[in-house]
Protein backbone atom coordinates (compact mmCIF):
# COMPACT_ATOMS: atom_id res chain seq x y z
CA UNK A 1 0.00 0.00 0.00
CA UNK A 2 1.19 3.36 -0.69
CA UNK A 3 1.07 6.02 2.06
CA UNK A 4 1.36 9.78 1.78
CA UNK A 5 2.90 12.23 4.58
CA UNK A 6 -0.34 14.68 3.34
CA UNK A 7 -2.92 16.34 1.53
CA UNK A 8 -0.26 17.37 -0.67
CA UNK A 9 0.97 13.75 -1.97
CA UNK A 10 4.39 15.45 -3.40
CA UNK A 11 6.00 12.44 -1.83
CA UNK A 12 5.18 8.99 -1.05
CA UNK A 13 6.35 5.06 0.60
CA UNK A 14 5.27 1.93 0.03
CA UNK A 15 4.79 -0.76 2.13
CA UNK A 16 3.91 -4.38 2.41
CA UNK A 17 1.71 -4.37 5.85
CA UNK A 18 -0.53 -7.52 7.17
CA UNK A 19 -3.65 -6.07 8.69
CA UNK A 20 -2.79 -6.28 12.00
CA UNK A 21 -0.11 -4.50 11.46
CA UNK A 22 -1.75 -1.44 9.39
CA UNK A 23 -4.69 -1.79 12.55
CA UNK A 24 -1.58 -0.79 14.52
CA UNK A 25 -0.34 1.99 13.17
CA UNK A 26 -3.92 4.05 12.65
CA UNK A 27 -4.55 3.17 16.19
CA UNK A 28 -1.36 5.05 17.41
CA UNK A 29 -1.82 7.73 14.76
CA UNK A 30 -2.73 10.89 15.71
CA UNK A 31 -2.52 15.00 14.91
CA UNK A 32 -3.92 18.31 16.57
CA UNK A 33 -6.03 18.73 13.47
CA UNK A 34 -7.45 16.39 10.36
CA UNK A 35 -4.98 18.41 7.92
CA UNK A 36 -1.75 17.36 9.58
CA UNK A 37 -2.92 13.27 9.27
CA UNK A 38 -0.93 11.17 6.64
CA UNK A 39 -3.12 9.77 3.70
CA UNK A 40 -3.51 6.02 2.93
CA UNK A 41 -4.37 3.99 -0.48
CA UNK A 42 -4.24 0.32 -1.17
CA UNK A 43 -2.91 0.82 -4.29
CA UNK A 44 0.88 1.23 -6.12
CA UNK A 45 1.59 4.71 -7.50
CA UNK A 46 4.11 6.03 -10.38
CA UNK A 47 6.48 8.77 -10.09
CA UNK A 48 4.57 10.90 -12.57
CA UNK A 49 2.99 14.46 -11.10
CA UNK A 50 -0.07 15.15 -11.68
CA UNK A 51 0.76 17.46 -15.45
CA UNK A 52 -2.94 19.24 -15.40
CA UNK A 53 -1.44 22.17 -12.09
CA UNK A 54 1.84 23.11 -10.77
CA UNK A 55 0.76 20.78 -7.39
CA UNK A 56 3.06 18.20 -8.19
CA UNK A 57 0.69 15.49 -6.56
CA UNK A 58 1.56 12.37 -7.13
CA UNK A 59 -2.33 10.88 -6.23
CA UNK A 60 -4.19 11.26 -9.27
CA UNK A 61 -5.85 8.45 -11.86
CA UNK A 62 -3.71 8.38 -14.30
CA UNK A 63 -0.08 7.62 -12.47
CA UNK A 64 -1.97 4.72 -10.15
CA UNK A 65 -0.20 1.42 -11.63
CA UNK A 66 -1.46 -1.75 -9.86
CA UNK A 67 -4.52 -2.15 -6.91
CA UNK A 68 -3.30 -4.31 -4.01
CA UNK A 69 -7.38 -3.72 -3.10
CA UNK A 70 -9.60 -0.82 -2.01
CA UNK A 71 -10.43 1.76 0.42
CA UNK A 72 -14.12 2.93 0.70
CA UNK A 73 -15.85 5.96 2.64
CA UNK A 74 -19.13 5.80 4.83
CA UNK A 75 -20.18 8.82 6.18
CA UNK A 76 -23.86 8.36 6.37
CA UNK A 77 -23.82 8.49 10.10
CA UNK A 78 -26.31 5.42 10.47
CA UNK A 79 -23.99 2.32 10.28
CA UNK A 80 -21.95 1.91 12.95
CA UNK A 81 -17.90 0.60 12.11
CA UNK A 82 -18.71 -2.42 14.36
CA UNK A 83 -22.08 -3.12 12.33
CA UNK A 84 -20.06 -2.79 9.33
CA UNK A 85 -17.09 -5.27 10.36
CA UNK A 86 -20.21 -7.75 11.24
CA UNK A 87 -21.61 -7.65 7.52
CA UNK A 88 -18.44 -7.87 6.17
CA UNK A 89 -17.75 -11.13 8.01
CA UNK A 90 -21.25 -12.49 7.70
CA UNK A 91 -19.71 -12.40 3.76
CA UNK A 92 -16.35 -13.61 4.71
CA UNK A 93 -15.16 -10.86 3.24
CA UNK A 94 -11.26 -10.17 4.62
CA UNK A 95 -10.97 -6.59 5.73
CA UNK A 96 -10.18 -3.87 8.00
CA UNK A 97 -13.02 -0.74 9.02
CA UNK A 98 -11.25 2.20 10.52
CA UNK A 99 -13.16 5.11 12.33
CA UNK A 100 -12.72 8.61 9.79
CA UNK A 101 -10.94 11.69 11.78
CA UNK A 102 -14.55 12.90 11.83
CA UNK A 103 -15.88 10.30 13.79
CA UNK A 104 -18.55 10.96 16.68
CA UNK A 105 -17.11 14.35 17.05
CA UNK A 106 -18.64 18.27 16.80
CA UNK A 107 -22.01 16.57 16.32
CA UNK A 108 -21.30 13.82 14.02
CA UNK A 109 -22.34 10.60 13.99
CA UNK A 110 -20.54 7.14 13.01
CA UNK A 111 -18.12 7.67 9.79
CA UNK A 112 -15.65 5.34 8.73
CA UNK A 113 -13.56 3.60 6.23
CA UNK A 114 -13.23 -0.33 5.16
CA UNK A 115 -10.42 -1.43 3.14
CA UNK A 116 -10.36 -4.96 1.76
CA UNK A 117 -6.97 -6.36 0.26
CA UNK A 118 -6.89 -8.07 -2.74
CA UNK A 119 -5.65 -12.10 -3.15
CA UNK A 120 -3.69 -10.50 -6.11
CA UNK A 121 -2.25 -7.06 -7.59
CA UNK A 122 -5.32 -6.15 -9.57
CA UNK A 123 -4.56 -3.07 -13.00
CA UNK A 124 -6.65 -0.19 -12.08
CA UNK A 125 -9.80 -0.62 -14.68
CA UNK A 126 -10.76 -3.26 -11.70
CA UNK A 127 -11.54 -0.50 -9.42
CA UNK A 128 -15.35 0.28 -10.31
CA UNK A 129 -16.29 -3.21 -10.27
CA UNK A 130 -14.76 -3.96 -7.02
CA UNK A 131 -16.23 -1.01 -5.03
CA UNK A 132 -18.98 -1.82 -6.46
CA UNK A 133 -19.40 -5.17 -4.88
CA UNK A 134 -18.15 -3.15 -1.43
CA UNK A 135 -21.44 -0.68 -2.35
CA UNK A 136 -23.56 -3.55 -2.87
CA UNK A 137 -23.36 -4.74 0.09
CA UNK A 138 -23.34 -1.64 1.92
CA UNK A 139 -26.68 -1.40 0.52
CA UNK A 140 -25.46 1.35 -1.97
CA UNK A 141 -24.43 3.40 1.46
CA UNK A 142 -20.90 4.62 0.66
CA UNK A 143 -19.90 7.44 -0.75
CA UNK A 144 -19.68 8.30 -4.07
CA UNK A 145 -15.87 9.27 -3.78
CA UNK A 146 -15.14 5.53 -2.97
CA UNK A 147 -15.26 4.99 -7.16
CA UNK A 148 -13.40 8.07 -7.78
CA UNK A 149 -9.53 5.36 -8.58
CA UNK A 150 -6.83 7.59 -7.21
CA UNK A 151 -9.11 8.65 -3.92
CA UNK A 152 -6.82 8.35 -1.13
CA UNK A 153 -7.79 9.21 2.95
CA UNK A 154 -6.81 9.97 6.07
CA UNK A 155 -5.99 7.64 8.63
CA UNK A 156 -5.88 8.38 12.46
CA UNK A 157 -7.45 10.28 15.15
CA UNK A 158 -7.97 14.32 16.06
CA UNK A 159 -6.88 14.47 18.96
CA UNK A 160 -7.13 12.16 21.68
CA UNK A 161 -10.81 10.81 20.30
CA UNK A 162 -11.40 8.22 22.27
CA UNK A 163 -14.02 6.63 19.98
CA UNK A 164 -11.06 6.02 17.17
CA UNK A 165 -10.40 2.37 16.62
CA UNK A 166 -9.74 0.03 14.00
CA UNK A 167 -11.18 -3.45 13.51
CA UNK A 168 -9.79 -6.30 11.48
CA UNK A 169 -12.04 -8.76 9.98
CA UNK A 170 -10.52 -12.19 9.51
CA UNK A 171 -12.96 -13.80 6.53
CA UNK A 172 -12.55 -16.40 4.69
CA UNK A 173 -12.00 -14.86 1.46
CA UNK A 174 -10.32 -11.68 -0.19
CA UNK A 175 -12.66 -9.36 -2.54
CA UNK A 176 -11.22 -9.99 -5.82
CA UNK A 177 -12.29 -13.92 -5.09
CA UNK A 178 -15.84 -12.79 -3.78
CA UNK A 179 -17.35 -12.82 -7.15
CA UNK A 180 -21.27 -13.89 -5.81
CA UNK A 181 -20.88 -10.17 -4.63
CA UNK A 182 -21.25 -9.23 -8.37
CA UNK A 183 -25.09 -10.36 -7.54
CA UNK A 184 -25.61 -7.27 -5.39
CA UNK A 185 -23.09 -4.66 -6.66
CA UNK A 186 -24.56 -1.18 -6.88
CA UNK A 187 -22.76 1.25 -8.92
CA UNK A 188 -21.77 4.93 -8.02
CA UNK A 189 -24.72 6.63 -6.23
CA UNK A 190 -27.19 8.95 -8.09
CA UNK A 191 -27.23 12.73 -6.86
CA UNK A 192 -23.83 12.90 -7.16
CA UNK A 193 -21.04 14.83 -9.99
CA UNK A 194 -17.97 14.07 -10.45
CA UNK A 195 -17.86 12.20 -14.29
CA UNK A 196 -19.91 9.79 -15.74
CA UNK A 197 -18.79 5.91 -15.59
CA UNK A 198 -17.63 4.92 -19.09
CA UNK A 199 -20.47 3.03 -21.11
CA UNK A 200 -19.51 -0.50 -20.49
CA UNK A 201 -19.58 -0.57 -16.98
CA UNK A 202 -23.27 -1.09 -16.08
CA UNK A 203 -24.28 -0.25 -12.62
CA UNK A 204 -27.02 -2.89 -12.16
CA UNK A 205 -27.94 -6.06 -14.07
CA UNK A 206 -30.13 -6.15 -16.91
CA UNK A 207 -32.73 -7.73 -14.49
CA UNK A 208 -32.85 -4.92 -12.19
CA UNK A 209 -33.09 -2.72 -14.57
CA UNK A 210 -36.16 -3.94 -16.39
CA UNK A 211 -38.08 -4.73 -13.18
CA UNK A 212 -37.78 -1.36 -11.81
CA UNK A 213 -38.91 0.57 -15.53
CA UNK A 214 -41.57 -2.33 -15.58
CA UNK A 215 -42.87 -0.24 -12.33
CA UNK A 216 -42.41 3.09 -13.18
CA UNK A 217 -45.68 4.23 -14.92
CA UNK A 218 -45.72 6.17 -18.09
CA UNK A 219 -49.46 7.35 -18.79
CA UNK A 220 -48.57 11.04 -20.00
CA UNK A 221 -44.93 11.94 -18.83
CA UNK A 222 -43.57 15.43 -19.86
CA UNK A 223 -40.59 15.01 -22.49
CA UNK A 224 -38.24 15.88 -19.71
CA UNK A 225 -39.21 13.42 -17.02
CA UNK A 226 -39.30 10.94 -19.84
CA UNK A 227 -35.63 11.84 -20.80
CA UNK A 228 -34.29 11.84 -17.21
CA UNK A 229 -35.80 8.32 -17.21
CA UNK A 230 -33.69 7.84 -20.45
CA UNK A 231 -30.47 9.00 -18.99
CA UNK A 232 -30.61 6.68 -15.55
CA UNK A 233 -31.37 3.88 -17.90
CA UNK A 234 -28.41 4.57 -20.13
CA UNK A 235 -26.11 5.29 -16.71
CA UNK A 236 -27.38 1.95 -15.03
CA UNK A 237 -26.80 -0.07 -18.05
CA UNK A 238 -23.79 1.36 -19.55
CA UNK A 239 -24.57 2.89 -22.35
CA UNK A 240 -25.44 -0.91 -23.56
CA UNK A 241 -27.34 -1.93 -26.85
CA UNK A 242 -29.27 -4.10 -24.44
CA UNK A 243 -30.56 -1.29 -21.80
CA UNK A 244 -31.82 0.34 -24.57
CA UNK A 245 -34.48 -2.42 -25.26
CA UNK A 246 -36.21 -1.99 -21.38
CA UNK A 247 -36.09 2.07 -21.97
CA UNK A 248 -38.17 1.17 -25.34
CA UNK A 249 -40.37 -0.81 -23.63
CA UNK A 250 -40.88 1.69 -21.21
CA UNK A 251 -41.31 4.64 -23.71
CA UNK A 252 -44.17 2.75 -25.83
CA UNK A 253 -46.30 2.57 -22.46
CA UNK A 254 -47.19 6.19 -23.61
CA UNK A 255 -49.51 7.02 -26.67
CA UNK A 256 -46.54 9.75 -27.67
CA UNK A 257 -44.12 6.81 -28.32
CA UNK A 258 -42.04 7.87 -30.99
CA UNK A 259 -39.26 5.00 -31.74
CA UNK A 260 -37.12 7.23 -33.83
CA UNK A 261 -36.97 9.51 -31.11
CA UNK A 262 -36.43 6.98 -28.32
CA UNK A 263 -33.44 5.78 -30.71
CA UNK A 264 -32.34 9.34 -31.37
CA UNK A 265 -32.47 10.25 -27.75
CA UNK A 266 -30.57 6.85 -26.66
CA UNK A 267 -27.76 7.72 -28.42
CA UNK A 268 -27.38 10.97 -28.04
CA UNK A 269 -26.44 10.45 -24.10
CA UNK A 270 -23.25 8.84 -25.28
CA UNK A 271 -22.11 12.95 -26.56
CA UNK A 272 -22.86 13.95 -23.16
CA UNK A 273 -23.38 11.29 -20.52
CA UNK A 274 -25.00 11.43 -17.59
CA UNK A 275 -23.46 11.80 -13.71
CA UNK A 276 -25.94 12.56 -11.46
CA UNK A 277 -28.81 10.27 -12.44
CA UNK A 278 -28.45 6.29 -12.59
CA UNK A 279 -30.37 3.55 -11.46
CA UNK A 280 -30.85 4.87 -7.82
CA UNK A 281 -33.28 6.98 -9.53
CA UNK A 282 -35.09 4.09 -11.03
CA UNK A 283 -35.24 2.56 -7.79
CA UNK A 284 -36.76 5.70 -6.27
CA UNK A 285 -39.50 6.31 -8.68
CA UNK A 286 -40.26 1.62 -8.84
CA UNK A 287 -40.66 2.73 -4.94
CA UNK A 288 -43.28 5.36 -5.33
CA UNK A 289 -45.16 2.78 -6.85
CA UNK A 290 -44.91 -0.29 -4.59
CA UNK A 291 -42.66 0.68 -1.36
CA UNK A 292 -41.45 -2.68 -0.41
CA UNK A 293 -39.88 -3.31 -3.91
CA UNK A 294 -36.40 -4.44 -4.06
CA UNK A 295 -34.39 -5.20 -7.56
CA UNK A 296 -34.61 -8.69 -8.56
CA UNK A 297 -30.85 -9.63 -7.77
CA UNK A 298 -30.79 -8.37 -3.94
CA UNK A 299 -34.09 -10.51 -3.43
CA UNK A 300 -31.60 -13.66 -4.21
CA UNK A 301 -29.49 -13.17 -1.26
CA UNK A 302 -32.86 -14.39 0.55
CA UNK A 303 -33.79 -17.51 -1.31
CA UNK A 304 -35.95 -19.87 -0.15
CA UNK A 305 -33.30 -22.33 -1.33
CA UNK A 306 -30.95 -21.30 1.16
CA UNK A 307 -29.04 -24.74 1.53
CA UNK A 308 -30.77 -26.12 5.64
CA UNK A 309 -28.94 -28.87 7.43
CA UNK A 310 -31.02 -29.56 10.49
CA UNK A 311 -28.86 -31.46 13.36
CA UNK A 312 -30.33 -33.75 15.46
CA UNK A 313 -29.05 -35.68 18.43
CA UNK A 314 -26.98 -39.36 17.23
CA UNK A 315 -26.53 -38.07 13.39
CA UNK A 316 -23.56 -36.03 14.23
CA UNK A 317 -22.28 -37.94 11.05
CA UNK A 318 -25.39 -36.85 9.18
CA UNK A 319 -24.62 -33.46 9.94
CA UNK A 320 -20.88 -33.92 8.71
CA UNK A 321 -21.87 -34.81 5.63
CA UNK A 322 -24.09 -32.57 5.02
CA UNK A 323 -21.68 -29.69 5.92
CA UNK A 324 -19.04 -31.33 3.44
CA UNK A 325 -21.30 -30.83 0.65
CA UNK A 326 -22.35 -27.83 1.61
CA UNK A 327 -19.07 -26.22 1.65
CA UNK A 328 -18.37 -27.72 -2.34
CA UNK A 329 -21.89 -26.58 -3.14
CA UNK A 330 -20.41 -23.09 -2.11
CA UNK A 331 -17.77 -23.46 -3.61
CA UNK A 332 -15.27 -22.46 -0.89
CA UNK A 333 -11.63 -22.49 -1.59
CA UNK A 334 -10.23 -25.20 0.34
CA UNK A 335 -8.08 -27.94 -0.97
CA UNK A 336 -6.46 -30.76 1.18
CA UNK A 337 -2.30 -31.38 1.21
CA UNK A 338 -0.11 -33.44 3.78
CA UNK A 339 -3.55 -35.03 5.20
CA UNK A 340 -4.59 -31.32 6.04
CA UNK A 341 -7.83 -28.69 5.18
CA UNK A 342 -5.50 -25.68 3.14
CA UNK A 343 -6.16 -22.58 1.67
CA UNK A 344 -4.57 -19.41 0.14
CA UNK A 345 -3.65 -16.66 1.98
CA UNK A 346 -1.67 -13.72 2.22
CA UNK A 347 1.59 -14.56 4.48
CA UNK A 348 4.59 -12.12 5.29
CA UNK A 349 7.80 -12.86 3.50
CA UNK A 350 11.12 -11.33 3.30
CA UNK A 351 12.56 -9.66 0.06
CA UNK A 352 16.05 -9.88 -0.70
CA UNK A 353 16.88 -6.75 0.81
CA UNK A 354 15.23 -7.42 4.17
CA UNK A 355 12.16 -5.87 3.60
CA UNK A 356 8.56 -6.98 4.54
CA UNK A 357 5.84 -8.03 1.92
CA UNK A 358 2.83 -10.46 1.49
CA UNK A 359 2.76 -12.98 -0.80
CA UNK A 360 0.04 -16.11 -1.41
CA UNK A 361 1.24 -19.04 0.28
CA UNK A 362 -0.52 -22.35 1.52
CA UNK A 363 -2.00 -22.17 5.51
CA UNK A 364 -4.20 -24.77 7.13
CA UNK A 365 -7.83 -24.30 7.76
CA UNK A 366 -8.43 -24.19 11.61
CA UNK A 367 -11.66 -25.10 13.55
CA UNK A 368 -12.64 -21.47 13.71
CA UNK A 369 -12.27 -20.78 9.94
CA UNK A 370 -13.53 -24.09 8.88
CA UNK A 371 -16.54 -23.30 11.57
CA UNK A 372 -16.98 -19.92 9.85
CA UNK A 373 -17.42 -21.09 6.41
CA UNK A 374 -19.76 -23.91 7.43
CA UNK A 375 -21.85 -21.35 9.01
CA UNK A 376 -21.84 -19.32 5.64
CA UNK A 377 -22.38 -22.50 3.42
CA UNK A 378 -25.68 -22.95 4.57
CA UNK A 379 -28.32 -22.19 7.14
CA UNK A 380 -28.10 -25.10 10.75
CA UNK A 381 -31.07 -24.98 12.68
CA UNK A 382 -32.03 -27.49 15.38
CA UNK A 383 -35.53 -28.25 16.15
CA UNK A 384 -36.79 -26.73 20.37
CA UNK A 385 -38.46 -29.09 21.78
CA UNK A 386 -40.03 -26.50 24.07
CA UNK A 387 -40.88 -23.85 21.58
CA UNK A 388 -42.29 -26.67 18.86
CA UNK A 389 -39.83 -24.77 16.19
CA UNK A 390 -36.63 -24.85 14.53
CA UNK A 391 -33.63 -22.29 15.99
CA UNK A 392 -31.12 -21.19 13.90
CA UNK A 393 -27.77 -22.28 14.93
CA UNK A 394 -23.81 -21.99 15.07
CA UNK A 395 -22.50 -25.23 13.32
CA UNK A 396 -21.86 -27.13 16.27
CA UNK A 397 -18.26 -27.52 17.76
CA UNK A 398 -18.04 -31.06 17.52
CA UNK A 399 -19.29 -31.48 13.81
CA UNK A 400 -16.68 -29.04 13.01
CA UNK A 401 -14.12 -30.84 15.03
CA UNK A 402 -15.92 -34.19 13.05
CA UNK A 403 -15.24 -32.79 9.34
CA UNK A 404 -11.63 -31.23 10.02
CA UNK A 405 -10.48 -34.94 11.15
CA UNK A 406 -11.97 -36.82 8.04
CA UNK A 407 -8.64 -37.50 6.69
CA UNK A 408 -9.05 -39.32 3.30
CA UNK A 409 -13.09 -38.28 2.95
CA UNK A 410 -12.71 -34.75 2.03
CA UNK A 411 -14.09 -33.89 -1.86
CA UNK A 412 -11.74 -31.04 -1.85
CA UNK A 413 -9.00 -31.08 -4.70
CA UNK A 414 -5.71 -32.21 -3.92
CA UNK A 415 -3.19 -29.11 -3.95
CA UNK A 416 0.75 -29.66 -4.84
CA UNK A 417 1.49 -25.56 -4.88
CA UNK A 418 1.20 -21.63 -6.22
CA UNK A 419 3.04 -20.48 -9.01
CA UNK A 420 2.53 -17.06 -9.84
CA UNK A 421 3.96 -17.35 -13.80
CA UNK A 422 2.98 -19.32 -17.02
CA UNK A 423 4.71 -23.00 -16.97
CA UNK A 424 4.60 -26.23 -18.42
CA UNK A 425 2.44 -29.22 -18.10
CA UNK A 426 4.04 -32.52 -18.08
CA UNK A 427 2.41 -33.20 -21.44
CA UNK A 428 4.01 -29.91 -22.68
CA UNK A 429 0.87 -28.02 -22.65
CA UNK A 430 0.86 -24.42 -21.42
CA UNK A 431 -1.04 -23.48 -17.84
CA UNK A 432 -1.31 -19.67 -18.13
CA UNK A 433 -5.18 -19.55 -16.71
CA UNK A 434 -5.41 -17.90 -13.14
CA UNK A 435 -7.07 -20.14 -10.69
CA UNK A 436 -6.57 -23.93 -9.72
CA UNK A 437 -5.11 -26.35 -12.25
CA UNK A 438 -6.69 -29.71 -12.35
CA UNK A 439 -4.21 -31.32 -14.06
CA UNK A 440 -1.06 -30.50 -12.33
CA UNK A 441 -2.47 -29.66 -8.87
CA UNK A 442 -0.90 -26.40 -8.97
CA UNK A 443 -2.80 -22.92 -8.58
CA UNK A 444 -1.68 -20.19 -10.56
CA UNK A 445 -1.85 -16.91 -9.09
CA UNK A 446 -1.12 -14.74 -11.70
CA UNK A 447 0.99 -12.10 -9.85
CA UNK A 448 4.02 -11.57 -12.21
CA UNK A 449 2.79 -9.12 -14.91
CA UNK A 450 3.87 -11.13 -18.28
CA UNK A 451 3.91 -10.49 -21.74
CA UNK A 452 1.00 -13.01 -23.88
CA UNK A 453 2.16 -16.61 -24.32
CA UNK A 454 1.09 -18.15 -27.69
CA UNK A 455 -0.21 -21.57 -27.04
CA UNK A 456 1.45 -22.66 -30.64
CA UNK A 457 4.32 -20.51 -31.04
CA UNK A 458 6.11 -20.33 -34.84
CA UNK A 459 9.20 -21.26 -35.36
CA UNK A 460 10.47 -17.74 -35.16
CA UNK A 461 8.70 -17.22 -32.03
CA UNK A 462 10.31 -19.83 -30.70
CA UNK A 463 13.95 -18.86 -32.26
CA UNK A 464 13.70 -15.31 -30.34
CA UNK A 465 12.59 -17.04 -26.84
CA UNK A 466 16.04 -19.62 -27.59
CA UNK A 467 17.66 -16.44 -28.70
CA UNK A 468 16.50 -14.35 -25.12
CA UNK A 469 17.77 -17.65 -22.56
CA UNK A 470 21.18 -18.01 -24.74
CA UNK A 471 21.75 -14.15 -23.77
CA UNK A 472 20.65 -14.41 -20.39
CA UNK A 473 22.93 -16.92 -19.63
CA UNK A 474 26.16 -15.76 -22.07
CA UNK A 475 27.95 -13.87 -19.40
CA UNK A 476 27.37 -17.04 -16.79
CA UNK A 477 30.68 -18.32 -15.80
CA UNK A 478 30.25 -22.18 -16.48
CA UNK A 479 32.82 -24.12 -15.06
Amino acid sequence: MTFFPDYTAKTKAEESLDLETLAERIQRTTAPSKDALPWLKFARFGRLPNPNGKSGSLRWSGNVARLSGVVADYDGEVITPEDAGERLDKAGIIAIVYTSPSHLLDGHGPRWRVGCPFMHEMTPDHHYRMVSRLNGLFDGKLAPESFVLAQSYYFGAVGDNPEHRAIVVDGTQYLDQAAGLDEIALGKPNGHSGGAHPSGNPEAPLGDISAALDLIPNDDLDWNEWNNIGMATWRASGGSQEGFAPFDGFSQKSKKYDPDETEFRWHHYFTSPPNSIGFGSLVYLARQVKPEWIPPSKRRRENTDERVITVESGKRHIAANQGIDALVAAEVPFYQRDNKIQRIALVKAKTASGEDMMVPGIVSVDTAILGRSLGGAARWQRFDARMKRYNRIDPPELVVRQIHSMVGEWPFPPLRGIIQCPTLRRDGSLLDAEGYDEATGLIFTGNAPMPPIPANPTRQEALQALTLLHNLLAEFPFI
